[in-house]
């Protein structure tokens, strides 16, 4: 980062919230590496269960959500 920093070149860091595995302690942690980095952006994204995916398959032995619809697991739209 310093490097970057140095040479005036803009750091851009994105993460998933909501894989499998994740804890509310695990997720705590990312936040608080996110802040470490000291990017000069964070972006942070719901995992999409695309059609016909692991994760799909996942999500349906594992709710994450009670909505039903795609919409609601997108960084636009808050998931319930």
């Amino acid at each position: 980062m310093a490097c970057c920093e140095k040479n005036g070149i803009l750091t851009y860091a994105f993460y998933i919230v909501g894989l499998p595995g994740e804890t509310e302690q695990s997720t705590l942690d990312m936040i608080r590496f996110a802040l470490a980095l000291n990017t000069n952006a964070a972006s942070f994204f719901m995992a999409s269960p695309f059609h016909d995916t692991k994760l799909e398959r996942w999500v349906e032995k594992h709710p994450l959500s009670h909505a039903n619809d795609l919409v609601h697991l997108t960084s636009c739209i808050p998931s319930v």
